[in-house]
């Protein structure tokens, strides 16, 4: 986990090295889950409380420099 300041916007980074996401377009398609147990609300509600906030969630695959 990273964490910044630019102008006056709070920047997090999380890497995570999990499994690869085989479809970028349903990241944050609600209900759409790879999980045997999953729901596939997490990404989504957290998008949509960022976006409320008029903050930015987004995903990049394979960060070349991430740090």
């Amino acid at each position: 986990i990273l964490a910044s300041c630019d102008n006056e916007k709070i920047c997090i980074r999380v890497y995570d090295n999990g499994c690869e996401i085989k479809d970028e377009k349903l990241v944050f398609e609600a209900f759409k889950t790879t999980k045997l147990k999953g729901n596939g609300l997490g990404l989504s509600l957290s998008k949509e409380i960022i976006n409320a906030h008029k903050g930015e969630l987004s995903f990049q695959s394979d960060p070349k420099n991430f740090y």
